[in-house]
C-alpha cells in the first residue's frame, strides 16, 4: 500500500476502476479519471497524492 506525499496517509482503492482491475476492457486498455490510472486514491487529495 502506498501512502499520499502531501499529507503521508495511506492511499485506498479507487472507486472509479475497483483499484485498476477494471481498466482493461474488450477494446483494449482504458483509462481512469479519478485516479490517473494509477489504481490508488487518496482520501484528501485524490489523484494528487504523488
Amino acid at each position: 500500500m502506498s501512502s499520499c506525499t502531501k499529507c503521508h496517509r495511506p492511499t485506498v482503492d479507487c472507486p472509479g476502476c475497483n483499484g485498476g482491475r477494471n481498466l482493461t476492457g474488450i477494446v483494449g486498455r482504458l483509462t481512469c479519471k479519478e485516479c490517473g490510472e494509477s489504481g490508488q486514491v487518496c482520501p484528501e487529495h485524490g489523484r494528487f497524492w504523488k
